[in-house]
């Protein structure tokens, strides 16, 4: 006996420009998908159960209510939380019958010896994956899952997880490549979820403000990601940036429109393939974060993206990647034959260079065939 299973595959992110200006509405950033990858695999079973390996978690239970309420109260687990009940909600609202499934999640998004976060995006991909799998398993092949489907269904549960955020990441992880964005309007989507608008009838509307466009960079364009071996808390950073912003909105709005102008240059000059264009918006993007930051007494520029960021500029431009405080920042290169002593200089001050290039798909998924035990062939005759 054979039961139809998936494997899904969804690249984490690097934010490339527009930091902290992406989380309102009307804002241009540049998100990129990278090649390392959460995947997720889904079987049937007698029960639904969840096995994180890189977690040590294994064998993690929920019941068919709506709330999807885990064995493991683990706080690591919220986004999957989240996730299992918003693409339960949806097959439910969808009129699909519920089976009961098991899923093994695995990552290449962090370190693998420290377990340190990169800042690649990891919550939202796995939100990307987890809502794919149990949905994709459950409607089969015959019924088309889109990607606008997936993207507005995942920026849900990393919603109602967050309460905040612009789904940047939540984008690179279901589109995959380089991406223009302006994030959906959270306060538009706070009020459907508050009147209990169907998920079904949810993810079929236009999401305003929302834009999403594939860029096609160059040959020319040559970026290299460092990573400080620091990790950083992004929630305590942008809570920071917001209450500069209450108590200071006319610098604010300053940064907002001088943050979409350098990163209108920088789409400018993918679009073009000006490289010239990218690096200095790259170098302008950066010199506005870290003014901000100084602005607002937060470290987003530490002296360690200092460092990366100053090497970075002996072969192009340099900039941090998401909130700082820690994490990767990036180079863009004059020319792609630096690249080596763009590393090795990096190697010197301290900085572990990442070998990430941009992933072209994002979410993916194999169905296959996965050949039961006999005994979990008999334990489902019996429950039968």
């Amino acid at each position: 006996m054979t039961v139809s299973s998936y494997r899904i595959q969804v690249p984490g992110k690097l934010m490339i420009a527009g930091e902290y200006s992406v989380l309102h509405p009307g804002q241009l950033a540049v998100v990129g998908a990278i090649t390392r990858y959460v995947t997720v695999i889904i079987e049937g079973g007698v029960k639904n159960t969840l096995s994180i390996p890189g977690f040590g978690l294994k064998d993690i239970t929920w019941g068919n209510d709506p709330g999807c309420l885990l064995s493991n109260k683990d706080p690591r687990l919220r986004f999957i939380q989240n996730a299992l009940v918003v693409a339960n909600r949806f097959l439910r609202e969808s009129n699909v019958p519920m089976k009961t499934f098991s899923l093994t999640i695995l990552s290449e998004l962090d370190d693998q010896q420290s377990g340190l976060k990169y800042g690649l995006g990891s919550s939202a991909a796995i939100t990307v994956a987890v809502v794919t799998a149990i949905v994709k398993f459950h409607i089969g092949d015959e019924v088309d899952l889109s990607q606008d489907t997936i993207f507005k269904l995942a920026a849900i549960a990393h919603f109602l997880t967050q309460q905040n955020g612009s789904g940047a990441d939540i984008a690179a992880a279901v589109y995959g490549g380089l991406l223009a964005y302006c994030t959906f309007n959270g306060k538009w989507l706070r009020g459907k979820l508050e009147i209990g608008e169907t998920f079904p009838t949810l993810v079929n509307e236009s999401w305003p403000d929302l834009l999403i466009e594939r860029l096609h960079p160059s040959e020319e364009f040559s970026m290299c990601v460092g990573w400080t071996k620091r990790s950083a808390a992004t929630g305590p950073l942008v809570n920071k940036i917001q209450a500069f912003h209450l108590n200071n909105p006319l610098m604010y709005a300053r940064f907002l429109d001088e943050s979409n102008a350098s990163v209108s240059r920088f789409i400018k000059g993918i679009k073009t393939g000006n490289q010239q264009d990218v690096l200095a918006a790259s170098r302008e993007n950066r010199l506005l974060l870290k003014r901000l930051g100084e602005d607002a007494g937060v470290p987003i520029e530490t002296a360690e993206l200092n460092d990366l960021c100053l090497i970075a500029e002996r072969f192009g431009s340099g900039k941090p990647s998401g909130a700082g405080g820690g994490d990767c920042g990036i180079a863009f290169l004059k020319h792609p034959e630096q690249k080596q002593c763009l590393i090795e200089a990096w190697q010197t001050a301290g900085i572990e260079p990442l070998d990430l290039e941009i992933s072209i798909p994002g979410v993916t998924f194999i169905e296959y065939e996965c050949k039961l035990t006999l005994d979990k062939y008999l334990q489902i005759q019996h429950k039968g």
